[in-house]
């Protein structure tokens, strides 16, 4: 048993430590933003709050009730955000494997919250993956694609609401 919970801590200590990495990657993400806005700036989730870091603030409580999950805050080009970075362990039934005998499959999952600057929306970048050997990778993928949110200027006029 306590080979068993030991290798559970050294688990935890590795996903710990690679989702730091990410989040090191992440904080780079300014430097490679584009200089014009993209589409990202129409997709995204109603919250009803307007403000940037009250948003971000809010999602980073709701994401460290997990103690599993590694939360940071990121500054982007587009403003706040949140990083979340977890791991699991499942386990795939031998019915559903090559070898036909029960296999462990770690999955890695990384999910960025940018609230919008122009309304009461939150972008939610996620990526999903088994292939957690080519974690540096799908890290530097995300660390490009949030780095490229941007959101317009408002138009609305002084006052009023966009």
């Amino acid at each position: 048993m306590d080979g068993v919970i030991q290798k559970v801590h050294e688990l935890e200590a590795d996903y710990r430590a690679a989702a730091r990495q990410v989040s090191k990657e992440l904080d780079k993400a300014g430097d490679i933003a584009p200089d014009e806005p993209g589409f990202w700036d129409k997709l995204g989730k109603e919250s009803g709050e307007t403000d940037q870091e009250v948003v971000a603030q809010g999602i980073k409580a709701l994401l460290l009730r997990d103690p599993l999950r590694e939360v940071t805050w990121l500054d982007l080009p587009c403003g706040p955000a949140v990083c979340g970075v977890s791991f699991q362990k499942l386990v795939v039934d031998g019915g559903y494997t090559k070898s036909g005998q029960d296999e462990e499959l770690i999955m890695g999952q990384i999910q960025v919250h940018i609230p919008f600057a122009t309304g009461p929306y939150t972008a939610v970048f996620t990526l999903d993956t088994a292939s957690v050997e080519q974690w540096d990778e799908f890290a530097h993928a995300v660390a490009g694609i949030v780095g490229s949110v941007e959101f317009p200027p408002s138009t609305a006029p002084a006052g009023l609401p966009d």
